[in-house]
């Protein structure tokens, strides 16, 4: 995969081995890239593609706004969660599933004989609805930030196919030695990394690929070690 822009004349390329650090010194441009990936309309600044093929990032890509802060309670990611554990619940769990449910059905029938008024209840009870009762969700607690965020990036990565992510100002909140644990997570995991920064902060790891843009949007370095 690739990012090109009309703002930079050169092609970034994004792979899971060497995460892509895209460092961009003009504060309006910077801040412009950022809003766009929040209003998903990134495709108006950067143009992602495969085999030369272009694809809309949000149909492939995901955007981290916070990366001290994932979004391990999305809607979208738990579903997923939620969807695997009621498969585990039908397979490998069923006899202690079928447990659940007849007792879940005996108590329903105890109280609709103790209560005083004529009530019913629905007797399907399945593995869907056992499993939003329990309301499952990541236990990150016991995580520091950068786990956390190496969690999430694995979880989408699994439960959601996603393998392409934008994530800003790494640099700003993580060590360096940090952000290389979660690069070799990444690659491990197959997932692409592409990062905003505004400034240079000077730490290059090792495997990244930095590319500067000047604030005359001038592309100035490569950022590569010699």
């Amino acid at each position: 995969m690739i990012v090109t822009s009309s703002f930079f004349n050169k092609e970034i390329e994004l792979s899971d081995t060497s995460p892509a650090v895209l460092i961009i010194e003009n504060k309006f441009l910077f801040r412009d890239i950022v809003l766009s990936f929040e209003k998903d309309m990134s495709d108006d600044l950067l143009v992602f593609s495969e085999n030369y093929k272009p694809f809309e990032f949000v149909k492939k890509g995901l955007f981290i706004s916070d990366p001290l802060s994932p979004s391990f309670d999305s809607k979208k990611l738990l579903g997923k969660i939620n969807s695997a554990l009621e498969e585990m619940a039908k397979d490998d769990a069923a006899p202690l599933f079928r447990e659940v449910r007849e007792s879940l059905l005996a108590l329903a029938e105890k109280l609709s004989l103790l209560s005083e008024l004529s009530i019913t209840y629905d007797g399907e009870i399945s593995a869907a609805t056992v499993i939003k009762l329990l309301g499952f969700r990541v236990d990150r607690y016991d995580m520091t930030l950068p786990e956390q965020l190496d969690a999430y990036l694995r979880l989408c990565a699994s439960y959601l196919g996603i393998h392409l992510f934008v994530i800003p100002n790494l640099h700003l909140y993580f060590t360096a030695e940090e952000i290389d644990a979660v690069y070799e997570s990444a690659a491990l995991h197959h997932i692409a990394l592409l990062i905003l920064e505004g400034a240079d902060d000077a730490s290059l790891i090792g495997v990244e690929n930095r590319i500067i843009v000047d604030a005359d949007l001038c592309l100035i370095d490569s950022g590569e070690k010699p």
